[in-house]
C-alpha cells in the first residue's frame, strides 16, 4: 500500500468528524491539513482561534497518520500575521515522541490566490490515549473491546 493510501485510510474516520478539514498531499511522503474559511471575522479573515484550531487539528492528524491516537494537552500559538485568505494550511511535524506525551510544531499559513503566507506558529502537546488498541479499533470503526 502506498503512503497516500495508508494515510487516507488512517485518517478517513478522524476527518469524518470535521467536514471543514481536509488533507492535501505535497509529495509522496508529506501532507498538510486544510481548513476552509467558513466563519470569517468582520474583515473576512481567519481569527487567532481558527489558527489555534487548525494547528491543534494538524497535530492530532499527524499523530493519527503515524498510528498514534492522542488527545490534546496544551497548545501555545504565536500569531505573527493577519489571517487573510480563503484557506488555512497547517504543516505539522512531531518534534518529540515520549512514552506519554508528544510535542508537535505546526506552521500555519493563509492561502490566498494560490500563495501561502505564514500567519502563526504553534507548539502543541498531546498525550497518548491510555488504551491505544481500543482507540485504534474505534478509529477504524471496529467494535471496541469492553474492559
Amino acid at each position: 500500500m502506498s503512503f497516500k493510501e495508508t494515510i487516507e485510510k488512517r485518517l478517513a474516520r478522524p476527518l469524518s468528524f470535521y467536514p471543514h478539514l481536509s488533507i492535501e498531499f505535497c509529495s509522496d511522503t508529506e501532507f498538510v491539513t486544510l481548513m476552509e474559511n467558513l466563519n470569517p471575522n468582520t474583515q473576512g479573515n481567519f481569527t487567532g482561534g481558527d489558527m489555534a484550531y487548525i494547528a491543534n487539528a494538524a497535530a492530532v492528524v499527524q499523530c493519527a497518520s503515524e498510528g498514534l491516537y492522542v488527545q490534546s494537552a496544551s497548545i501555545n500559538v504565536e500569531c505573527i500575521s493577519n489571517g487573510d485568505g480563503d484557506v488555512l494550511v497547517a504543516k505539522c511535524s512531531l518534534v518529540h515522541k515520549g512514552r506519554k506525551m508528544i510535542r508537535a510544531r505546526s506552521d500555519v499559513f493563509a492561502r490566498k490566490s494560490g500563495v501561502d503566507t505564514l500567519v502563526a506558529i504553534a507548539q502543541i502537546n498531546v498525550s497518548l490515549m491510555s488504551d491505544q488498541i481500543t482507540a485504534k479499533n474505534v478509529a477504524n470503526k471496529e467494535e471496541a473491546e469492553l474492559v
